[in-house]
């Protein structure tokens, strides 16, 4: 039997992404048991994003971002949050006329956007990256504020870039329905993520190089990573995975596709 080598993508600045589609026992795909409940949430179901789709959209915008080059420097991290309700149609429009308000008072910038549910109410928050060609002078918390008008705001600089953006690309709980967890919280169709057009550029294919490993040096290459992050003594760690259905124990399992490390 031929040895099983996994690929491994090493990037000037020491960051590395792992292929690991192969530890899928099953290569064959096969569709998922259903396992919808009988309650249903007020509208049906089939109006909602699939909790499937929902993960697949982050892990392929982490995949995007992690293949970009950005100008941290020039970076910050906002967070707006609404202190009423407010529906996802609106919170798209009031969003634009934020992003109207700053270019306005501010000049072109680029952004990354994403919606998420606040963890006990439930009600909408957007975290956002602005990136200037230069940070603005006297731009804070007050400003952002004001400028969005309609709860209260977060402003940070940015000095860990990709950390953001691994925490603003991870699925967390409280976006699947409790009820029915085959489904989001989310309508269909809702643009959950979304970027300007010039947001990082392309890493050029010199500052990066690829190799292929054993499966034991992939183990201890892994056991290294995960010890250390749960020390707190490494970077972030990120593993993206997938639902099969495995045939021979018949069970639903998970399915590891890429692991990252920062």
């Amino acid at each position: 039997m031929r040895d099983k080598f996994y690929k491994v993508k090493i990037y000037s600045d020491n960051r590395i992404l792992i292929t690991l589609h192969d530890f899928n026992p099953n290569p064959i795909p096969l569709p998922l048991p259903s396992s919808r409940p009988d309650s249903i949430s007020l509208r049906p179901p089939s109006e909602y994003m699939s909790t499937k789709d929902y993960r697949r959209l982050l892990k392929t915008t982490h995949r995007k971002l992690w293949d970009l080059e950005f100008e941290e420097d020039k970076c910050v991290f906002v967070t707006l949050t609404l202190k009423e309700d407010m529906d996802y149609e609106q919170l798209n429009k009031e969003f634009h006329r934020f992003f109207v308000y700053v270019k306005r008072k501010y000049g072109k910038f680029e952004y990354i956007r994403a919606i998420e549910l606040q963890e006990k109410t439930l009600r909408y928050h957007i975290h956002c990256i602005l990136q200037f060609k230069s940070i603005p002078m006297h731009l804070d918390t007050n400003v952002i504020e004001k400028l969005w008008g309609l709860g209260v705001c977060d402003f940070q600089r940015v000095f860990d870039l990709r950390g953001v953006l691994q925490y603003i690309t991870k699925f967390k709980d409280q976006h699947e329905q409790k009820d029915n967890p085959n489904y989001t919280c989310f309508l269909r169709g809702s643009k959950i993520i979304s970027t300007s057009q010039h947001f990082g550029k392309q890493i050029d294919s010199s500052s990066c190089k690829e190799i292929y490993i054993s499966e034991d040096q992939l183990t201890s290459l892994l056991n290294y990573h995960f010890k250390k992050f749960e020390n707190e003594d490494g970077k972030f760690v990120r593993v993206d995975e997938h639902l099969f259905f495995n045939h021979n124990s018949g069970r639903t399992e998970k399915c590891w596709d890429t692991k990252t490390h920062l």
